[in-house]
């Protein structure tokens, strides 16, 4: 019975250095994980930096604490990753549209806490954003600490600062090796529409602006003003006016310059025209509200019936030809 009683000890002690071993490598492969990307927080613009492979993947805006001291400066790592964290003090469940937290929490063992004090996480007031307003934690958009959560590791490096330096330039003050360019690529807009949030938006929204096309603010917000500002660009384009960044809209975007107009149109165009002249003419009709049901670069029936519709709103004549008179009417008209 002895036997038996200290074989079964064996097999169990056994079982536990099996399980031992397994844990402590996941955590040994996710901490030296850590070393190929980190995290760089700059209190002093509020932004936060993720790196890969040493190159700088994407930038994000953060809320930091209410006061300077509130947030801890230093070199930390993150040590829990939990998906929808209760908040225990206000006895909110996780996943909780009320949760402060968010649906993403990433500890930090700052100050000698073992994560669940400090944290990189999501949060329930997206106006937060940007400002210094948290107790102590780095707050972000929902969106972007899901994204943010499936690329660290445990064991992921966490450098927070107050710096006038750039994040190439921070990283190197703390012993990383950076190579590429510190500003990260243009982020894709594509699918935006009202009501989503982050730098995404943001690029959007500097995007319309640089274009003239005014959304009162760069705030990460795709509200009212962001919509409109989008509608207005799509009209001005002849593009589908549906709010939304789609494919189209998207190509639109990136091709469009600051202080470019669409090609004014040419005397002369009439049916059976061809070419891009055509496609400028067809852009400004249907930006007018005379649908060409089409941009395609080919005077047809449709854009002989928008130009007529045109000429006669204006008093012109009404010939389908465009004349000097159409051509001065059609560049000196605006999308209303």
């Amino acid at each position: 019975m002895a036997k038996q009683s200290t074989k079964v000890s064996v097999l169990f002690l056994a079982v536990i250095l099996v399980v031992g071993t397994l844990f402590f490598s996941v955590n040994k492969t996710e901490a030296a994980g850590g070393t190929t990307h980190f995290i760089v927080i700059n209190k002093a613009n509020n932004q936060l930096a993720y790196y890969k492979n040493n190159k700088l993947v994407r930038t994000f805006s953060v809320a930091t604490g209410r006061t300077n001291s509130l947030t801890p400066e230093g070199k930390f790592r993150i040590v829990n990753k939990i998906v929808n964290r209760p908040y225990y003090t206000g006895k909110i469940p996780g996943g909780d549209p009320r949760n402060p937290l968010g649906n993403r929490w990433l500890g930090i063992n700052a100050r000698g806490t073992n994560g669940t004090t400090y944290a990189i996480h999501g949060n329930n007031n997206p106006s937060s954003i940007g400002k210094y307003i948290s107790s102590g934690c780095v707050r972000m958009y929902d969106n972007e600490v899901e994204w943010l959560f499936s690329q660290v590791t445990v064991g992921t490096p966490v450098v927070i600062t107050n710096s006038s330096k750039s994040f190439d330039a921070i990283a190197a003050a703390n012993g990383y090796k950076v190579s590429g360019s510190s500003q990260p690529s243009q982020p894709a807009v594509s699918g935006l529409k009202k009501g989503s949030r982050g730098n995404e938006v943001r690029t959007l929204q500097q995007k319309l602006t640089s274009l003239g096309y005014d959304t009162k603010g760069v705030d990460g917000i795709f509200g009212n003003n962001t919509d409109t500002a989008l509608r207005r660009f799509q009209k001005d384009r002849g593009l589908s006016v549906n709010g939304v960044v789609d494919s189209a809209t998207q190509k639109a975007l990136n091709g469009a310059k600051p202080g470019v107009k669409p090609p004014a149109t040419s005397t002369g165009l009439k049916k059976g025209s061809r070419g891009n002249e055509v496609r400028a003419l067809q852009q400004k009709l249907t930006s007018l509200g005379f649908s060409t049901k089409g941009i395609d670069g080919v005077f047809g029936n449709n854009t002989d019936a928008a130009l007529r519709q045109f000429q006669k709103a204006r008093g012109l004549s009404v010939t389908g030809v465009v004349d000097a008179a159409t051509q001065k009417a059609l560049n000196g008209t605006t999308a209303s």
